[in-house]
């Protein structure tokens, strides 16, 4: 499988981007993919939540992970993760063998050619990722490790698996993607806990005795699959399979067969070339999920509404310019992503949704909200960035549930006053706010009474030079994205932001701050600062103050060599970026 098709099925997802850092080898091209997922978090507000809530969580993790087998061998007993990713390496050292402990071995992106032999003596191994590497073939002696649960083959060169691995019945999750394989041996049946494999069929894959072995899986719920071609007919074999992805294929048409499938739950068509689907489709009563996204729908298909199981739809990137009234009949409708389409406006029936809960018309051209918004009662997640909206619609308060709401405009928002009842809000993305002083007061008084704020972004205020005290009452505030306003007293600024406690990543751009000033010391829960492009040469010593501190982001300030090296000095620990 070329590389291009191989890069096209790569899902994107939030979470590996950062792994992605890792894999690339051209140090420079590694600096500016650090940039872009930098700049992705700063100018995408659900981007930047979901990369620092979910940072957060990994670091809250009781387990540590270890990426050097240097440190590892110095205490082996402790070492249950090890990351040895993008090393280069051929072999592993005989040593490797004493982590008798070890869970979770990452060895992804090396040049292994052959399967370590120490791995075998790794008895508690649960997890061993081996994927883009040059492994041709699997040691029979494989079954040895049999408490392994996830075994990741993917992009490497096999062409068929060991006979013996069907007695590592432990197994839950097999990833061969991308894998020349012709065959699967006899007696799948007997992993009787896999429920996930992941594989691509060429044109030298035996296809239909490699679905036979599957179909005698019982356990199997998910498959992954990558053609070179069309669907098999032969997947009707698969009759206990709940989960489908079929995404990243280039298909123009899909198999009628894919509607025997009548355990589904879920279907990814994404990244596909599809422009309509079959009635039959009519038939997958149970279809909870279903992802459209990236094809080339210009309108929605009818047999969609009538899917009535159907709890999440996902539109995203395809042409849409309107939604069928019929959308109203899908009642137990919980997720409408329609990111990326040119659609102008929203159905009446869109309030016969009453069980959804995140509705996102991002990059769309919606210029107003309609009035039957204020039914979707159960609504917790509004995503209106980059629309046309020039103001937010008053009913909008009305959406007691709502958690998470992300506006922004190519014109300045006007804030209604009935936005003040959105008393459950967490997490808020409004830019740009109005030009004009009073409004911006206004909507800044509603904004800070949220006291259940734990999210926080929103642009320049320009005709302010200085923020309201109010902005203390945020007390559960974590993550803070503000662009300064120009003559802001930055000193003051920090004793206000003194008052969240809870504060532990902010973000300042604007061009406005010149020095770090002692204050910041006051920040005492910060675990990342981000200050990129502003003006800063000179920082206080007392930044050392921040104990919890583990990101610090300088870079676009005319900081002096001198300086910088005090600063790596005083914060060893800290990760900085110049």
């Amino acid at each position: 499988m070329g590389s291009k098709q191989t890069c096209l099925r790569t899902k994107i997802r939030f979470f590996d981007l950062q792994k992605d850092i890792l894999s690339i080898k051209n140090a420079k091209k590694k600096v500016l993919f650090a940039l872009l997922l930098f700049l992705l978090s700063i100018n995408n507000p659900i981007f930047a939540q979901e990369v620092y809530f979910a940072q957060k969580k990994v670091d809250s993790s009781q387990i540590k992970e270890y990426f050097s087998l240097e440190e590892a061998l110095r205490e082996p007993l402790k070492v249950k993760k090890l990351t040895l990713y993008n090393r280069n390496l051929r072999t592993l050292p005989p040593e490797i063998a004493s982590l008798v402990n070890l869970e979770e071995l990452n060895l992804m992106s090396n040049l292994l050619k052959v399967f370590p032999q120490e791995l075998l003596k790794l008895k508690k191994l649960r997890l061993l990722d081996l994927r883009d590497n040059e492994l041709r073939r699997l040691p029979n002696e494989i079954e040895k490790i049999q408490q392994l649960e996830k075994l990741y083959l993917g992009n490497n060169q096999l062409t068929q698996l060991p006979p013996t691995i069907v007695t590592m019945t432990n197994l839950r999750e097999l990833d061969l993607g991308n894998n020349p394989l012709w065959a699967m041996p006899l007696g799948m049946e007997k992993l009787k806990n896999l429920e996930h494999i992941r594989i691509e069929f060429t044109a030298h894959t035996r296809i239909t005795e490699v679905l036979q072995e599957f179909a005698r899986i019982p356990s199997l719920k998910t498959l992954e699959l990558w053609i070179y071609n069309d669907i098999p007919p032969e997947i009707t074999l698969l009759q206990q399979i709940q989960k489908l992805d079929l995404s990243g294929n280039q298909l123009q048409s899909l198999n009628l067969a894919v509607s025997e499938l009548t355990q589904l739950k879920s279907l990814n068509l994404e990244r596909n070339e599809l422009k309509n689907l079959p009635p039959e489709l009519e038939k997958l009563e149970n279809l909870e999920h279903l992802s459209l996204s990236d094809n080339n729908f210009k309108t929605l298909p009818e047999v969609v509404c009538k899917l009535k199981s159907l709890k999440k739809l996902e539109l995203m990137w395809n042409q849409i310019t309107e939604l069928p009234e019929s959308i109203g009949e899908l009642e137990k409708l919980e997720v409408l992503d329609l990111n990326k389409n040119p659609i102008q406006k929203l159905p009446k029936s869109i309030g016969k949704l009453k069980n959804l809960k995140e509705l996102n018309l991002s990059f769309t051209e919606i210029e107003a909200l309609p009035e039957e918004i204020n039914q979707l009662t159960q609504l917790e997640t509004l995503s209106l960035e980059g629309t046309r909206l020039t103001d937010i619609s008053a009913k909008i308060g009305h959406l007691q549930n709502l958690k998470r709401l992300y506006i922004s405009s190519k014109q300045m928002l006007k804030i209604p006053q009935e936005m003040s009842k959105l008393k459950n809000l967490e997490y808020l993305s409004i830019n740009p706010l109005p030009s004009e002083k009073s409004e911006i007061e206004q909507a800044l008084t509603i904004i800070f009474n949220f006291k259940n704020l734990k999210y926080l972004s929103i642009s320049a205020i320009s005709e302010l030079n200085i923020l309201p005290t109010e902005l203390g009452n945020l007390q559960n505030l974590e993550h803070l994205n503000l662009e300064l306003p120009e003559g802001l007293d930055f000193k003051k600024f920090l004793l206000i932001l003194a008052k969240l406690p809870a504060l532990q990543r902010l973000i300042l751009t604007g061009k406005e701050i010149k020095a770090i000033p002692a204050e910041i010391a006051l920040l005492h829960n910060l675990t990342e600062l981000y200050l990129p492009m502003n003006q800063i040469s000179e920082i206080a010593t007392e930044i050392a103050q921040l104990k919890k501190l583990k990101r610090l982001v300088l870079f676009g300030n005319p900081i002096p060599e001198a300086e910088k090296e005090k600063i790596r000095k005083l914060l060893p620990h800290v990760s900085i970026s110049w």
